[in-house]
């Protein structure tokens, strides 16, 4: 299927900005480290907004560092940034988890702008959400949700309809441990649809903030960008 061009998502990206009275930003995120050089470029030649940084691995085993440099490389060329972290429901506990988090972004002076949990599959099965127990999974939801309303930080959860229903209750609209965050979604469409107009309520989330939109083929915001590995984001207002 052709991908439609880099004018008609700006047009499309122009009328979801009329509807908001609001300009939309583009933005990324990542899994590995983004050098200062390769934020200059991101900045100049995609006038990128914000990017988001994976601060906590989906094995469990803590901390990513590579955060650290993204975050900074980021802020030094003018792009604010965000991170993510991929909870793990066996192991530490949720709060425990969040303040070890917290304990890391500080003592490595990550200065970011919001925290997002990622719910979804977690490829490594010592940390996969429960397949029998929706129940529990929810309620450590809850938990890490009570954890974070604890720090000083801003949250957020990411996930779709799908992984919400695969993992937290089948029916969409009973699980809403994560409702009271704002929510960042995954959704790829061709031609790449940088809007909210296919958003389906779940959670308990009636809007969304910001739009996974393309998995790094988005025109003009190819993958790799810059020598990194990008998805590509959506926001019709900046900062959430």
């Amino acid at each position: 299927m052709k991908i439609a061009s880099t004018s008609a998502v700006m047009l499309l990206l122009s009328a979801a900005a009329s509807k908001t009275n609001a300009s939309p930003a583009f933005g990324i995120d990542v899994s590995s480290a983004v050098s200062a050089t390769a934020a200059t470029c991101m900045k100049s030649k995609y006038n990128l907004t914000y990017g988001i940084a994976r601060a906590w691995y989906s094995d469990g085993s803590g901390f990513d560092h590579n955060c650290v440099e993204s975050v900074k490389s980021w802020r030094a060329a003018g792009i604010d940034a965000d991170v993510y972290m991929f909870p793990c429901s066996f192991g530490l506990s949720a709060a425990d988890q969040v303040k070890n988090l917290m304990q890391d972004l500080s003592s490595n002076q990550v200065q970011f702008g919001r925290i997002w949990f990622d719910v979804e599959t977690n490829p490594d099965p010592k940390c996969a959400w429960s397949s029998s127990n929706k129940t529990a999974n929810c309620e450590f939801m809850s938990q890490l949700v009570q954890a974070a309303a604890e720090t000083n930080a801003l949250w957020g959860v990411y996930s779709s309809i799908h992984m919400w229903t695969t993992w937290m209750s089948t029916d969409p609209n009973v699980c809403t441990a994560g409702s009271s965050l704002p929510l960042w979604y995954p959704h790829y469409e061709k031609p790449a649809n940088p809007s909210f107009s296919d958003f389906q309520e779940f959670g308990g989330w009636k809007k969304p903030s910001i739009k996974q939109y393309a998995d790094g083929y988005a025109p003009g915001y190819q993958s790799p960008m810059c020598g990194v590995g990008v998805d590509n984001n959506f926001a019709p207002n900046w900062p959430v």
